[in-house]
């Protein structure tokens, strides 16, 4: 690790076995510290943790076969694991996992679909993030060192779609789930990517 300054980076596989030439060259120009993974599709037992290793990372994951999956690449052997919303928890471990590197906790979300307005698999998106605001009021607080990244899975603002007219009220862009993801920002988290890049002026 490097002292204080943690390099974390944030990665959407859509099948890490598929993209393992790719990781592997990227890890090996950039090495970041930590790398979050979504959609490994894969299941625990054929996760590639023998490449990783000797790329040098530790990997810590959870995943099903052609279908979500989240893992958590670090230099060293991380500080706690959780996975899920709660130790119980075995239906969503596939979309969270928590992990401590030098003092900062890291959630790494893979956030459902949702398919469409209209059916019950968006009910549920709006349910797992309501389920995810009380994961953090109960396990953190705001002022912890506390990094949330992932596939969210909502575009919070007009210029993160190509139409906004048209697709406002479509799944990933719709103002239920604007709310829920403004009410968990609001919780205590600082968009760090539109802070640094001042010309992006958008809200959740």
């Amino acid at each position: 690790m490097t002292g204080n300054a943690v390099r974390i980076a944030t990665f959407i596989a859509n099948g890490i076995r598929a993209r393992m030439p790719i990781l592997l060259g990227w890890l090996q120009k950039e090495s970041p510290d930590v790398l979050c993974v979504q959609e490994t599709k894969v299941q625990d037992p054929d996760f590639p943790c023998k490449s990783l290793a000797d790329a040098g990372y530790e990997s810590v994951f959870k995943g099903q076969k052609s279908y979500n999956g989240v893992a958590v690449l670090t230099r060293g052997k991380p500080g706690h694991v959780r996975i899920g919303f709660n130790e119980a928890d075995h239906e969503e471990g596939p979309r969270l996992i928590a992990v401590n590197v030098d003092g900062v906790d890291i959630v790494n979300t893979y956030v459902p679909q949702g398919e469409s307005p209209d059916t019950d698999k968006f009910v549920y998106k709006l349910d797992w993030l309501d389920r995810l605001y009380g994961y953090f009021e109960t396990y953190y607080s705001p002022n912890d060192p506390l990094i949330w990244v992932g596939d969210f899975n909502v575009a919070p603002a007009p210029m993160d779609v190509y139409d906004p007219e048209k697709l406002l009220g479509h799944v990933g862009f719709h103002p239920k789930e604007h709310d829920v993801l403004s009410k968990l920002k609001a919780w205590g988290f600082v968009d760090v990517y539109r802070k640094c890049n001042p010309f992006v002026v958008a809200e959740f």
